[in-house]
């Protein structure tokens, strides 16, 4: 009996960190990617064959299809990009500025303790906070990741009513641009927690609580290249994460978007294998690889759950 429970357990945890899909809301954004430029000068980019020159404070937003894509930048810097099945579209950013998600929470009534909001601490424009944040200042910014309902060009709704199809929703998310989120902030909503003076971090810092932390603008996400050399103490471990990075090298170097079922099947198979080896350990109370394993889970879900990935994390 026991044994079925830490199997469960695994296997839950396992998926709920490699993710999962919400196809509703998915299908409303699809291929839909937003664009803004938050700087004086006029942003030029080209896009496959299409040239944009957009103005300060201009957002526009573009749909592109599954498959392999060029950004051209103001410098004729080329970057090679891919979209995926099951992308909720995202952001292209081509000046590199940072962006924001925020969920914010609608309706706070009794319900609202059967959810389950992840929460950060990060610096933003120098003041230290604490909410349901997301930030990032990679070129092409995937709203898998960012979850976000409501895009640049939209506002946060004064109050919520039910969707079509008549479900009950407690919580929206937002994507920001830096400037928009600092105004946001400003008025202190409802979610996010301010730590009002700086030297009441000292506490925290001795028991390197915030030690990841900057004094700068935090950034959340930031997939960085596979590192191929992971090693568990259990060697049946290591050897399912190498079959899984072979599998996901073949994957990255892939330009045919139909091929990623066929990748995500392979991967799935040994990510089974690898939870029902790690299941025998905790039974048996070794828990010297925990760390390890839920990290390559970690990034190995956040590779095959991407929308979009672009190089250099594609090889």
């Amino acid at each position: 009996m026991y044994r079925y429970f830490y199997l469960t357990t695994v296997l839950y945890m396992t998926f709920l960190i490699v993710g999962c899909d919400n196809p509703a809301k998915r299908e409303k954004q699809n291929g839909i990617f937003y664009i803004s430029n938050n700087r004086l000068e006029p942003l030029e980019f080209k896009v496959d064959n299409s040239y944009f020159v957009m103005g300060k404070g201009e957002v526009k937003k573009i749909k592109l299809n599954n498959g392999k894509h060029l950004l051209v930048d103001s410098h004729g810097e080329q970057s090679e990009f891919m979209i995926y099945p099951g992308n909720r579209g995202g952001i292209i950013n081509p000046n590199r500025e940072i962006y924001y998600s925020f969920t914010s929470v609608f309706k706070p009534d009794d319900t609202l303790d059967d959810l389950h909001i992840d929460e950060r601490t990060v610096w933003i424009n120098g003041i230290l906070v604490r909410g349901a944040i997301n930030s990032s200042d990679s070129l092409f910014i995937d709203n898998n990741i960012f979850n976000c309902d409501i895009p640049l060009d939209e506002s946060l709704p004064t109050y919520l009513s039910d969707w079509d199809d008549n479900e009950k929703v407690n919580v929206l998310t937002k994507c920001f641009s830096r400037e928009d989120f600092y105004q946001y902030i400003a008025k202190y909503p409802y979610g996010i927690h301010f730590y009002s003076e700086r030297d009441l971090l000292t506490e925290y810092l001795a028991i390197d609580k915030f030690n990841w932390i900057d004094g700068g603008n935090t950034r959340t996400d930031n997939l960085t290249p596979l590192e191929y050399n992971v090693k568990f103490s259990n060697e049946k471990l290591t050897k399912e994460a190498n079959s899984i990075y072979e599998i996901m090298k073949k994957y990255l170097a892939s330009r045919d978007p139909k091929e990623k079922q066929i990748f995500y099947d392979e991967y799935h198979k040994y990510l089974v294998r690898m939870a029902m080896i790690y299941n025998q350990q905790i039974q048996n109370n070794i828990f010297v690889d925990r760390d390890a394993y839920f990290e390559f889970m970690k990034k190995s879900g956040r590779i095959f759950g991407a929308g979009i990935l672009g190089e250099p994390i594609l090889i």
